[in-house]
């Protein structure tokens, strides 16, 4: 039988989020990107330009361009985390978080206006190709007291509410988003 729970996450540390269209060839962020990281000798003018449009890239965004979170990233991490238990598979069958959720955080709410300002970016070396080892620095956008709410529908058949209970609560001392540095605790 299914059951809808509402839940709300809540963020202990900065959330820091790094959108999947940046590896989307003829996604529009990356496609302004793409000519710019490959220039040679960067102003400091197209170091802000890049860092901005990162930044943009790296946000979650809505089709009327506002900033949101996908519920499906907070079930990936619940998947990830019940995979220690052994339980990985039942929770991808066993759980659906609906639509993309209620975010909130601090600071300026319109895309444009959060990329421009230095502080909701968090700029740092990364390895850039795993293969030869190269490394350069990537910027993506950082969110303070953060928190996400939705529905989540379970089917008790699978799995109980004190367990889903129990791996979301760890999930998110695990980590959302960008892990890395204890962000998105």
């Amino acid at each position: 039988m299914r059951k809808t729970f509402y839940f709300k996450l809540a963020g202990l540390t900065d959330l820091r989020t790094h959108s999947a269209v940046l590896a989307d060839p003829l996604n529009e962020f990356t496609r302004t990107i793409k000519p710019l990281a490959k220039k040679k000798n960067r102003t400091e003018q197209d170091e802000e330009s890049l860092a901005q449009l990162e930044t943009l890239g790296g946000m979650y965004l809505n089709a009327d361009g506002a900033i949101t979170f996908p519920g499906r990233n907070v079930k990936r991490a619940v998947a990830d985390y019940a995979r220690i238990e052994k339980m990985g598979r039942t929770m991808e069958t066993g759980i659906n978080i609906l639509g993309d959720l209620e975010f909130t955080f601090s600071g300026p709410k319109d895309p444009q206006e959060r990329a421009k300002n230095a502080k909701y970016r968090d700029r740092r070396i990364v390895s850039v190709n795993p293969r030869t080892g190269s490394k350069g620095i990537r910027t993506r956008p950082v969110f303070e007291d953060w928190s996400v709410s939705g529905l989540l529908v379970l089917d008790d058949a699978v799995v109980t509410p004190d367990v889903v209970a129990r791996l979301l609560d760890a999930a998110g001392v695990a980590g959302l988003g960008e892990k890395h540095d204890g962000f998105g605790q």
